[in-house]
């Protein structure tokens, strides 16, 4: 795609993702913006005009105790050629930081290969993972507790003393997860346990369950 073909296409993309709830961008191989969309301006507080004159690379929003392991994530996207996701902090105009999730694939275009991202704000829920983790680190010596996803439960965090429960490290536990919860939990209260989460996430009331 020439540079005339491509100063005509941007304004259509703009207009199109500019509707969009979260952040939009298109980024050419050397890591430059080709477009964002209004959104992304609002999340970072910075205009269209600021962050052209600030330069093409956006590395810098960043925030610095972030920077360097999300651009490790993202160093081999180029090459790769897959999906990547990874979360981190932007330092927005009025030095506010947020969490935003990077959701960003490959697409190629008559030929030239762009970066096509979505940026969402993540700050909420973000925060309270944190104050949950917190929480349970602290309460390692006298509570188990975890975190799961989806109606599949996927374990997404648990604390030292669910470890411990279990005889297991959480190398071990990741390698052999079917194994453990098989040997560790009959059929029967797996499948009590699998309804009452269900039950808890589709009603967001809180219970309790011994098995």
């Amino acid at each position: 795609m020439d540079q005339e073909k491509l100063e005509d296409l941007i304004p259509k993309l703009k207009k199109l993702f500019d509707q969009a709830p979260c952040g939009v961008g298109l980024f050419d191989s050397h890591g430059f913006h080709v477009f964002l969309n209004q959104t992304f301006f609002k999340m970072t507080g910075y205009s269209e005009t600021e962050l052209k004159q600030s330069g093409n690379n956006l590395d810098w929003l960043i925030c610095p105790e972030d920077r360097k392991s999300t651009m490790d994530t993202l160093s081999n996207f180029w090459d790769a050629d897959k999906q990547i996701e990874v979360e981190y902090r932007i330092v927005q105009k009025d030095t506010t930081h947020i969490w935003v999730r990077l959701d960003i694939s490959m697409i190629s275009v008559n030929g030239m290969k762009f970066a096509f991202a979505f940026i969402t704000d993540i700050t909420e829920g973000k925060t309270k993972s944190i104050e949950l983790e917190m929480i349970a680190q602290n309460s390692a010596e006298s509570i188990s507790i975890f975190r799961i996803k989806g109606k599949q439960m996927a374990l997404e965090y648990a604390n030292p003393k669910f470890y411990e429960l279990l005889d297991t490290t959480p190398q071990q536990y990741h390698e052999n997860e079917k194994h453990l919860i098989d040997a560790s939990v009959s059929e029967e209260d797996y499948k009590r346990t699998s309804e009452a989460v269900n039950e808890a996430i589709n009603t967001g009331k809180s219970g309790e369950l011994l098995y």
